[in-house]
């Protein structure tokens, strides 16, 4: 599997910007490595449970981002950061990593 062309989603477990994500995030796609989106990349879904290990994991893979930046943060397959919650629920909606919420 080719780690490199997929999006890589990090988000917190106690971050509130998180929930809103997690609430339209169809999770088969976090869990799954076949599930594609649109040019054919994986999601790799990253939840820490601890602010350090946030901290340790943001600089390594956020270079650029203070190392206290907050989550949630989207790395794109084509090198995109995202770090604005509504931008990255569109980003995963545009690739099908959401779930249909059908209205009654």
């Amino acid at each position: 599997m080719n780690t490199n062309f997929s999006d890589k989603l990090f988000m917190t477990w106690n971050c509130s910007d998180c929930v809103k994500i997690k609430e339209v995030l169809d999770m088969d796609c976090a869990i799954s490595d076949d599930r594609k989106g649109k040019e054919g990349q994986i999601l790799t879904f990253v939840q820490m449970f601890s602010n350090v290990g946030t901290q340790d994991i943001i600089s390594y893979f956020f270079p650029q981002l203070p190392a206290y930046k907050a989550t949630p943060l989207l790395k794109t397959c084509n090198d995109e950061y995202i770090a604005d919650v509504d931008k990255i629920i569109e980003y995963l909606k545009e690739q099908g990593y959401t779930r249909s919420v059908e209205k009654a």
